[in-house]
C-alpha cells in the first residue's frame, strides 16, 4: 500500500519529510497517519518515488471515487467516523444481581450509540419466569441505541451459550467484543478510550482491560482466530491475556487511562 492516489496526501515543491532529493513529493498527510506511521517505523519513500509507501494497513486510505460521493464539510472527519471502533457487548443474565446499573452504564457511555450493540442471553427457564424484564430492558437499549436483542440458550453446554451470545456480533458490525455479567458496570470514557489507542495512537493492542469493572475487551478479529482452540470464550480470554502480556500487547484501562490521554507516544 502506498499514498500515491490517497486523497489526504499531502504534496509541496519541497523534499519530503524523509529528506529525499525529490521535488512534489509528499510531504504529508492531511488525517495525520503518516507522522505517526513514520514513527512506527511502516512508511518510507522507495528509491524513485515521490510518495510513501506502507508496511502496515491505512485505516484512513481514501481514494476519489469515495470523496466525490460524500456530502460533508469535512472528508477528514468523515473518513474518522467510518473508521470509529464499534463494539459488541454480550450481556449474561445473573440472577440476585441488579440488571439496572449495568443498563443505565451502557446508556451513559460517552460514544456514538449507532457503535455500540447489545445482546442480552439468558436460559429458557429464566427467559420465561422473567420475560417482562428482559423486555424492559430489551426496550431500553433499542429506544437509546437502536441495536440490542435478546437471545435465548436451551443448554449447559458453555460453547453452545458462547455462539448463542457471540455469533449475532461476529459480522463486521463490531471491531471489538466484550461480555459482561448482570451487575456489571461499563465506565462511560472506556470506548473512547480504546478508540484513541486504535486510531489516534495506532496502538497494536490485543487485550483492553478494565480491572476495577473486571471489564475485558478483544478485538473480534482475534476472538475469530482464537476462539475454535478453547470453544470457552472465558477460557480464550485467559489465554490471551497472558499472552498479550508477553507481547507487550497488553493495555489496563485505571492505570493507562490519564497517561494515555495526555500522551503523544505511540507504541508499536
Amino acid at each position: 500500500m502506498d499514498c500515491s492516489v490517497c486523497i489526504f496526501a499531502v504534496t509541496n515543491d519541497g523534499p519530503p519529510m524523509s529528506g529525499g532529493p525529490f521535488p512534489d513529493a509528499q510531504a504529508g498527510c492531511e488525517a495525520g497517519r503518516l507522522e505517526l506511521l513514520i514513527e512506527l517505523g511502516k512508511a518510507e519513500i522507495p528509491f524513485g518515488s515521490n510518495f510513501y509507501k506502507l508496511s502496515r494497513f491505512c485505516t484512513m486510505h481514501r481514494q476519489q471515487p469515495w470523496a466525490e460521493a460524500q456530502e460533508c464539510e469535512s472528508l477528514v472527519e468523515k473518513a474518522k467516523e467510518e473508521v470509529k471502533c464499534r463494539f459488541g457487548i454480550v450481556i449474561e443474565y445473573k440472577e440476585g444481581e441488579s440488571q439496572t446499573e449495568t443498563t443505565n452504564s451502557i446508556l451513559d457511555i460517552d460514544y456514538p450509540p449507532e457503535l455500540v450493540k447489545i445482546v442480552m442471553i439468558a436460559s429458557e427457564s429464566q427467559i420465561k419466569t422473567s420475560n417482562m424484564f428482559f423486555i424492559d430492558h430489551i426496550h431500553k437499549f433499542q429506544n437509546n441505541l437502536n441495536k440490542a436483542m435478546f437471545t435465548m440458550d436451551k443448554t449447559d453446554d458453555i460453547s453452545m451459550k458462547d455462539r448463542a451470545g457471540f455469533f449475532p456480533l461476529m459480522g463486521g458490525d463490531c471491531s471489538h467484543l466484550l461480555k459482561i455479567t448482570q451487575g456489571q458496570t461499563i465506565d462511560k470514557d472506556y470506548f473512547n478510550f480504546i478508540n484513541s489507542s486504535v486510531n489516534d495512537k495506532l496502538e497494536m493492542i490485543t487485550f483492553f482491560e478494565d480491572k476495577k469493572n473486571g471489564v475485558k475487551v478483544i478485538p473480534r478479529t482475534i476472538v475469530d482466530s482464537l476462539y475454535l482452540d478453547f470453544n470457552n470464550y472465558d477460557l480464550m480470554c485467559e489465554h490471551l491475556k497472558d499472552l498479550s502480556i508477553q507481547q507487550n500487547k497488553y493495555m489496563g484501562y485505571e492505570e493507562n487511562k490519564q497517561i494515555h490521554n495526555n500522551s503523544n507516544q505511540v507504541k508499536d
